[in-house]
């Protein structure tokens, strides 16, 4: 049994995506944007220099990247290859703002 689980698994090729996010009018790099792969549910974020790397198994995958008041992507890519994806993100015209509020409790 053992080694059907192991013959099984080694057959599972593992594909890296990576590339740079950066803002469509200033080609500035978002840190913090997200990487996220709706078929395997995997995802990750920028780092400071607004690159990424997510490693992927399966065919296909869907991948959505997106940024707090950026329109997201969605890019359909065969998995039989490592890809780099460069993406610009263009800024969403629907957000006005955003607000975070923080209650503090008290226990006593």
């Amino acid at each position: 049994m053992l080694m059907l689980v192991l013959a099984a698994y080694a057959g599972v090729a593992q594909h890296t995506l990576n590339g740079t996010i950066t803002d469509a009018a200033t080609g500035e790099t978002l840190i913090g944007a997200t990487v996220y792969d709706t078929v395997s549910k995997k995802g990750t974020i920028t780092n400071q220099h607004g690159r990424y790397t997510l490693t992927l198994t399966g065919e296909r995958a869907v991948v959505r990247m997106s940024f707090v008041g950026y329109e997201a992507t969605f890019t359909t890519l065969k998995m039989d290859r490592d890809h780099r994806i460069d993406m610009a993100l263009i800024g969403s015209t629907t957000l006005q703002e955003v607000v975070v509020r923080d209650k503090k409790t008290q226990h006593v």
